[in-house]
């Protein structure tokens, strides 16, 4: 089997005035503080500085740049004292696009991209002064990249007060985490940890690329690239598990397709699948529901359920966060149950994979009536470094595939997708 790896959690100086800043009608395409290079950590690609004003970088890698509460595009100074914090919570699930102070281009990062930040395997920190500023130096073990993080501190949610400048610092990601947190990383001269804290704190923010085919261009492995994604071919043809003897059989538990004994199912699994259209069946005794493609039958399938060949239907499986790692998405492609119900549908030729809506990878399906497997580095949020009760804290988590290209059905435009289920870590 070809196997590309996949690396399966802030103004006025003079009074502290806060300031709202608004950009001129100028061209500022040339303007160097709208504009970064940016760097590539563990395969996403992130600004050398932080956020100043709003839509506008520091000047230098070291600069503090401004605090913001999340969700709010008013930007505070990170010395001296401000007039007028606004101590309420922020509101809203999610940092909106117009509140974002991040220049064109960039974005707030998710958690999960923060999270790469913390991965010990890949990236490596230390605590470092870079021309006078204290701060936290990621170096990527791969490619040697570096990103220095300034110790800038935080404005207290209740006050707006000013802490640890210089000894730490907290550092914004857009994921809503409750009806009053939000989830940041800080640095401090120990260690970088990750958090959920109050949405009315005043913290930095380091954005990263809009653009997640940047994000992706530094993923590894042996395989090829396409629009920025990696891509992962099927097994060859001796290395694909041969499930002709088992199609077309109905399975009464799901031991018969995963196995005998103690499999990754054992400890959790997707709690729900859902698709962005189906085929409505014309037979009461058949069904083409999103739940098919994960029911462990090889009976039945997922059909989508749009005019024409389904490019751009997805499937979308959700995890808890505690549930179990991925290592391998196992796909049985097309209606598999019968050799004429093969061919006369369509088959998926091309899928895109995303995590938490993110694309990652784009999968190339044989035309084959045979499961077939693809295998990741781990994929979930789950890790030895955490423990439990803090991954129960963690957000719920998606994978999702995309229908790109199909090969044809002899009879029907339909595309079929049989199963799509998952083996992996962290089971007894």
């Amino acid at each position: 089997m070809k196997k590309t790896v996949f690396n399966g959690f802030w103004w006025l100086l003079v009074v502290g005035l806060a300031t709202m800043v608004f950009d001129s009608c100028a061209n500022n395409h040339d303007d160097p503080l709208r504009k970064d290079e940016g760097v590539v950590i563990n395969g996403v690609k992130w600004a050398t500085r932080n956020v100043d004003k709003p839509g506008t970088f520091t000047a230098k890698p070291e600069d503090a740049g401004m605090f913001y509460q999340w969700n709010r595009s008013v930007a505070w100074e990170a010395t001296g004292v401000v007039i007028g914090w606004d101590e309420t919570v922020p509101k809203g699930d999610t940092w909106e696009q117009s509140n974002d102070p991040s220049p064109v281009g960039w974005r707030l990062p998710t958690h999960d991209e923060l999270m790469t930040l913390l991965d010990q395997f890949k990236v490596s920190h230390e605590w470092t002064t870079q021309n006078g500023i204290n701060g936290r130096l990621f170096t990527d073990k791969a490619t040697g990249n570096t990103l220095f993080l300034p110790a800038i501190g935080n404005r207290n949610c209740s006050d707006g007060s000013l802490d640890r400048a210089g000894l730490g610092g907290q550092y914004w990601s857009g994921t809503w985490g409750s009806s009053r947190n939000a989830y940041y990383i800080g640095i401090g001269n120990t260690t970088v940890v990750w958090g959920n804290n109050s949405r009315a704190f005043g913290f930095a923010v380091r954005p990263v690329a809009e653009s997640v085919e940047d994000n992706q261009e530094a993923t590894s492995g042996d395989g090829d690239f396409r629009d920025g994604l990696a891509v992962w071919e099927t097994a060859s043809s001796q290395e694909i598990r041969e499930m002709y003897p088992t199609f077309g059989r109905v399975f009464d538990d799901k031991e018969a397709v995963v196995g005998e004994g103690c499999s990754w199912y054992c400890d959790g699994g997707p709690y729900r699948v859902t698709a962005s259209s189906y085929l409505k069946s014309q037979n009461a005794n058949i069904t083409y529901f999103p739940d098919n493609a994960h029911d462990l039958s090889f009976e039945t399938a997922w059909v989508e359920g749009v005019k024409g060949q389904g490019i751009g239907e997805y499937l979308t499986y959700y995890f808890k966060p505690t549930a179990p790692r991925i290592t391998d998405i196992i796909i049985a492609n097309g209606y598999v149950k019968s050799e004429k119900a093969y061919r006369d549908n369509s088959r998926v030729k091309r899928l895109k994979l995303y995590i938490n809506d993110i694309p990652v990878a784009i999968l190339n399906l044989e035309d084959v009536r045979q499961e077939q497997i693809f295998t990741f580095k781990p994929i979930g949020r789950r890790s030895e470094n955490i423990p439990w009760s803090e991954v129960e804290k963690l957000p719920d988590w998606t994978l999702k595939f995309e229908i790109l290209e199909v090969y044809p059905g002899d009879r029907y435009e339909d595309t079929a997708i049989s199963e799509i289920y998952f083996d992996g870590l962290d089971v007894h």
